[in-house]
């Protein structure tokens, strides 16, 4: 709308109502591209923004969490990425990162390979174990690095 008003004011100040006009139309030309980059804008952002889950798992606080929810939520939202995001395929995060590893890095794979070794003796082991204190920390830079990705 502005830049049909700019383009008329523009017009008629220096070719009168064929100036207005053509005005116009360029102003209603220039409006149409503005929201094309505001809806692009719009789409690249919503790619950005996090999910319930993330904001969920991120909102956690390692040192009080129980050890269990952490290492759980954190392997299972990294599943759901590699499951939505990549289309992976298998049953968990081993075999997930396996199917698609030739679309990833060399560093994140080991980084998924990594936490779900942890998660594994988490859930197998009849020992207590301590959840590693990178754990957190690796999780989310795999969220994020994921995300970077492109498809």
């Amino acid at each position: 709308m502005l830049g049909k008003i700019i383009g008329f004011v523009i017009g008629i100040a220096l070719f009168k109502l064929p100036g207005a006009i053509i005005g116009v139309l360029v102003g209603h030309y220039i409006d149409k591209l503005s929201k094309k980059n505001k809806y692009a804008k719009l789409e690249h952002a919503e790619t950005e923004i996090d999910t319930e889950e993330e904001i969920s798992f991120k909102s956690l606080d390692p040192l009080t969490v129980n050890q269990y929810e952490l290492v759980i939520k954190g392997s299972k939202l990294l599943e759901n990425i590699l499951k939505t995001r990549f289309s992976a395929e298998g049953k968990g995060l081993h075999e997930y990162t396996t199917s698609i590893e030739n679309q990833l890095p060399q560093a994140l794979t080991k980084k998924l390979r990594w936490i779900a070794s942890v998660r594994n003796q988490f859930v197998h082991s009849n020992a207590i174990i301590d959840c590693p204190a990178e754990f957190f920390d690796a999780v989310t830079s795999c969220i994020n690095q994921l995300k970077k990705i492109e498809i």
